[in-house]
């Protein structure tokens, strides 16, 4: 979600700008159809927009490598904090200050220890949803597998090989987590969930772009693996839609990639994507409890009323996520990144 691309030629890939704002929509239709009283939500119970992330996580470790394979460890990491912590300290603590005045929740220990731990990046079990291990600003779960993709590539620097050592350390956790019961504990489910494998994923499919070895003629792979990605519910569940998101996710960046060369330049799509990040992190506090006040105002009932949020859902949430991007975020970047390190890393 918070990856960032280099505009010196080959580190520059529009088409997968493009990917991450179409991946931050999907997500933004998974939290749409999140049922209420009111509407009427023929995909209420359709999971497919939900696996925007696992887009989101091949195409970091395509960016990682592609970008940050030859970065000095130390700016390495200085980058990437730079990068996710402040727009996520400032989403998570806005949504706090929220809670407070508008919902008059509680500051109590176990809400501040809540805070904690997901301003830290520390996997724990919500205390509005004991059973599953989400941080406070919900979408920031995500962060969570980010982070740790980072560390792992960051000590694959220090190697000298972040092609091969990331992906070992990375099928090490993934075996580990088949090997020895994990009794629940939040860290180690994790660290150890196969969609780790999506990083991997994603640095291999970079490790064949800088080869070369992406032709364009395999466009085709993108609108095949979202009809694959789109059909998985009708899976159910289990090792078939984790091996079908992996699969999926990959055809449809590499297909992506192919695309580059050959695709115009759209600009609304790569302000879309460099907008992703913000989109992702304000559309669930902001985006769509301001598209429910005012579809939820309107007279429409059935497939009109659906249809007018959707589009509400999109189109508000893209707006303010782009907002918070060239108001927040990128003031954010500017401040806090050094000449000294951007010279060192272009």
């Amino acid at each position: 979600m918070a990856e960032e691309t280099k505009d010196a030629s080959r580190n520059e890939v529009s088409t997968v700008q493009w990917l991450r704002g179409i991946a931050a929509l999907m997500v933004v239709l998974h939290h749409a159809r999140n049922p209420a009283p009111w509407l009427f939500n023929p995909l209420e119970h359709y999971a497919a927009f939900a696996w925007g992330v696992d887009i989101f996580f091949v195409i970091s470790g395509f960016i990682m490598f592609v970008a940050a394979r030859h970065e000095r460890p130390l700016d390495f990491i200085r980058r990437r904090a730079i990068r996710v912590i402040p727009l996520y300290w400032v989403a998570t603590l806005g949504f706090l200050l929220l809670n407070l005045l508008l919902k008059n929740s509680e500051l109590n220990v176990n809400v501040i220890d809540h805070v904690i731990k997901s301003l830290l990046f520390i996997p724990h079990y919500s205390i509005t949803k004991p059973n599953e291990i989400w941080p406070y600003l919900i979408p920031g779960w995500t962060l969570n597998y980010e982070m740790f993709f980072y560390l792992v590539f960051f000590f694959s620097l220090l190697l000298k090989r972040p092609l091969s050592t990331t992906t070992l350390a990375i099928t090490v956790f993934i075996g580990i987590g088949f090997l020895i019961p994990l009794n629940g504990n939040p860290i180690l489910t994790t660290y150890t969930n196969p969609k780790m494998l999506e990083f991997v994923a994603g640095i291999w499919i970079g490790k064949l772009y800088v080869d070369n070895k992406i032709p364009s003629k395999l466009w085709f792979l993108a609108p095949i693996g979202f009809i694959g990605l789109f059909s998985l519910p009708s899976f159910g569940s289990g090792i078939v839609i984790t091996l079908g998101l992996l699969v999926f996710s990959s055809m449809i960046l590499i297909g992506v990639v192919a695309a580059n060369k050959i695709a115009p330049k759209v600009y609304f799509l790569k302000s879309l994507g460099d907008a992703s990040y913000s989109i992702y992190l304000s559309h669930a506090i902001l985006g769509l409890a301001i598209s429910k006040i005012i579809v939820s105002r309107v007279h429409f009932n059935g497939w009109p009323q659906f249809l007018l949020w959707v589009v509400a859902s999109l189109a508000i949430s893209g707006l303010i996520g782009y907002f918070i991007h060239r108001t927040i975020e990128k003031p954010f970047l500017s401040l806090f990144r050094r000449k000294p390190i951007e010279r060192r890393s272009e």
